[in-house]
């Protein structure tokens, strides 16, 4: 009896670009979740005598404690950090992907056209982080203080660090963009975050 291992070969192929595209898939949702989170919650830190004195203090009724100056600083620390810990979410998906997918382009026992598959998602992947550099460095250049860019096949979302954004700021925005990606201007979205 002899094994036919083209067929093997090719339901391998198959398995790896439903991963692939799993991970794709993963990487959006995450994205759209992290989005969709518009307060980040205050955690006390070991630093916070306030915080840690819990029901210690008889005269304690659970109100907050915080002056309107600490709480204002610590949500204003918290806002920022969101544009530095999703840059840092999005590049440890990104990297993660790219790992697997030369994972893949590297397998000896991989098809030649599962290969070159993924070696054409390692260049989109590297184009798209090109994009969206370049996209958050000409916003920044217009002036504002942070922004971030998301750019995958169909849609771009950017979110900028400011209360509100006018319209001419906002066709600036959407001028950069459509010139950058070629996107269509319905399908990007614009975001402001503080």
């Amino acid at each position: 009896m002899k094994i036919n291992w083209s067929y093997f070969t090719k339901q391998r192929g198959i398995v790896i670009v439903s991963l692939v595209m799993c991970l794709v898939i993963l990487g959006s949702a995450n994205y759209i979740y992290t989005r969709s989170q518009n307060e980040i919650p205050d955690i006390p830190s070991a630093q916070d005598p306030a915080a840690n004195q819990g029901d210690s203090n008889p005269d304690s009724t659970g109100s907050n404690t915080n002056t309107p100056d600490e709480s204002s600083n610590t949500s204003v620390s918290a806002q920022s950090n969101y544009f530095e810990a999703y840059r840092t979410n999005r590049q440890s998906i990104r990297d993660m992907e790219m790992r697997y997918v030369q994972t893949v382009s590297d397998n000896q026992n991989s098809d030649s056209a599962v290969k070159k598959e993924a070696e054409e998602r390692l260049l989109e992947i590297a184009s798209l982080m090109e994009k969206e550099l370049k996209i958050e460095n000409l916003i920044k250049a217009k002036g504002f203080e942070d922004v971030i860019a998301f750019v995958e096949e169909g849609s771009v979302n950017i979110v900028i660090k400011a209360e509100q954004i006018t319209s001419a700021q906002a066709t600036k925005i959407l001028k950069i963009v459509v010139d950058e990606t070629g996107e269509a201007s319905q399908n990007v979205t614009i975001i402001t975050r503080v």
